[in-house]
């Protein structure tokens, strides 16, 4: 009798479940791209905000999820991803990308890269939820253990760029004007914003939003605990067509102290390439490497 109902019981669960495994519909590619998975979780240092990204399986736009813990509110920011929260919480930085169809379908129709939309950088005040929006990112860094600072790089065309002058344009009243001399045209070529030559660095303050442009920046590194910035750069040449700190108008490295009012220090002045910036903690020991070979050689003279 023993054996007898163990029997019956598991012919009870076997039954339902091979009716059920025979009821299973397979997987098709659509179910596939629905799925989405839960990326780069974030919470800020007072533990009051959360941040995370929902991003889909397959291919297409990612979306930020933004939460206070204390009230359980959430704010959700589409096509946006990489959330950093600043040492203080008071902000939210993140990059936002364009949308994924427009991009695919402008790559399809083989658009060169520097003719396709570029992303944006986004400032969010967790108290109060306003949102700042700059064009043409290329790269930002958010400090870890120390606030107030936001440095980001942008590529060409971005919103510091310089107006043409105002004297060049024709007066309203062209009778009564007087023809001012003509100009010689230069001859040099505008120094280009690429790999090779370096980006705009953008310095900006948080406290009081006033920001500071550095031209040409090929690599840039901030100390772990103090407010010092290291960067390189190729100098400004000598058709700049954008506003920037004239301090650093002759290539090589220099170091920002970001607490102090007084001018930045050149480490190294003169033509090369410098890489692999790097500073202690304190900032107050720096390194880096540099090439000073400025012939275009591919093989160079020690090779």
């Amino acid at each position: 009798m023993k054996y007898l109902s163990a029997l019956v019981a598991l012919a009870t669960m076997l039954l339902p479940g091979r009716a059920f495994s025979q009821q299973k519909k397979p997987i098709e590619h659509d179910d596939v791209s629905r799925w989405k998975s839960i990326e780069q979780p974030r919470i800020s240092d007072d533990g009051n905000w959360i941040a995370w990204t929902q991003a889909p399986v397959t291919e297409g736009d990612p979306v930020l999820y933004v939460r206070e813990a204390s009230t359980g509110k959430t704010q959700v920011f589409p096509r946006a991803a990489n959330a950093v929260f600043t040492e203080d919480a008071r902000s939210l930085v993140f990059r936002i990308n364009p949308p994924f169809d427009t991009i695919k379908a402008m790559r399809r129709r083989k658009v060169k890269d520097e003719q396709l939309p570029k992303d944006s950088l986004a400032v969010l005040t967790l108290s109060t939820g306003a949102l700042k929006k700059m064009p043409n990112l290329k790269s930002f860094t958010v400090p870890e253990k120390w606030s107030g600072w936001l440095f980001y790089q942008i590529e060409p065309g971005g919103p510091e760029a310089m107006k043409k002058d105002s004297s060049e344009t024709a007066s309203p009243d062209s009778t009564k004007a007087k023809t001012p001399p003509a100009k010689k045209k230069s001859t040099k070529k505008a120094k280009k914003e690429n790999k090779e030559n370096g980006y705009r660095l953008v310095i900006c303050n948080m406290e009081n939003g006033i920001m500071d442009t550095i031209a040409f920046v090929e690599e840039y590194a901030i100390a772990e605990k103090m407010g010092r910035l290291l960067l390189s750069t190729t100098g400004p040449g000598d058709t700049l067509h954008f506003a920037a700190d004239t301090f650093f108008d002759k290539a090589g490295v220099y170091l920002v102290d970001l607490e102090a009012a007084g001018r930045p220090r050149p480490l190294f002045r003169g033509k090369g390439h410098f890489q692999q910036l790097s500073l202690n903690q304190t900032g107050t020991q720096a390194a880096f490497l540099a090439d000073t070979d400025t012939t275009k050689a591919r093989i160079k003279p020690w090779q």
